[in-house]
């Protein structure tokens, strides 16, 4: 799940001004529009988790200016393994 460059910096700039709390809504409000069912449960382990194992990989594409973005791995039926990281050329422009 690739996060816009727009989203990107509005997590970072949350984090910033309103601490892990501030970012995690952020998040969670942008996985409330999500449509897709696998997207969306990425997106809630991604909120369930906690922002704050991401936000430096966050602040690295905010700061670079290029996207931040969930992997996940779906092992079986149980809940995904999640990941993210810094996209370097492939990017929504959103």
């Amino acid at each position: 799940m690739i996060f816009s460059k727009k989203l990107t910096n509005q997590i970072h700039s949350a984090w910033l001004y309103g601490g892990a709390a501030a970012a995690a809504e952020v998040l969670k409000a942008a996985c409330d529009k999500v449509k897709s069912g696998r997207i969306k449960l990425i997106c809630k382990v991604a909120v369930v988790t906690g922002i704050a194992s991401f936000i430096y990989k966050i602040r690295e594409a905010a700061s670079k200016k290029q996207c931040f973005a969930i992997r996940a791995q779906f092992v079986g039926t149980s809940t995904p393994i999640v990941w993210g990281e810094v996209r370097k050329k492939s990017c929504q422009s959103k």
